[in-house]
């Protein structure tokens, strides 16, 4: 039974762009079955005409002052490794009393949030100015 076809690279022009060192992994070593779909890291997205930056720490998530105009992403690996690396732990900590306090911090965070949305959600909220401030990629 064959489940997977190989994927012709002639249809994806900008493999180019993609460092080798992001093509070889451990499950497809020669890129015949896979593509790297992003590598990178979140960050937080706001828009000045609503909230004064003052700071430019994760805080402004946590400000009471944006209530009902929060996102964060719903990709809980993200959430929570943010409110780890805000309490000054490793986001990949595996203790469980950190994430633990992390868990705790994004709980009174929770009344704030607009949602744990999607980028697209997120971005087209950023557009209409539904949301001010937001976790992204």
């Amino acid at each position: 039974m064959k489940l997977l076809s190989k994927i012709n690279l002639k249809n994806i022009p900008n493999i180019k762009n993609i460092d080798s060192k992001y093509k070889k992994s451990s499950y497809d070593p020669n890129s015949n079955y896979s593509v790297p779909y992003m590598w990178g890291t979140t960050g937080i997205v706001v828009n000045h005409k609503f909230v004064d930056v003052t700071s430019k720490s994760s805080s402004l998530l946590w400000d009471p002052k944006n209530k009902g105009r929060v996102a964060m992403l719903n990709n809980p690996e993200e959430v929570i490794g943010l409110a780890l690396k805000r309490l000054g732990y490793s986001i990949n900590s595996d203790n469980v009393n950190e994430r633990k306090e992390a868990m705790d911090l994004l709980l009174k965070q929770k009344p704030l949030l607009t949602g744990y949305l999607d980028i697209i959600d997120i971005r087209n909220k950023m557009i209409s100015e539904e949301i001010w401030i937001a976790q992204i990629y």
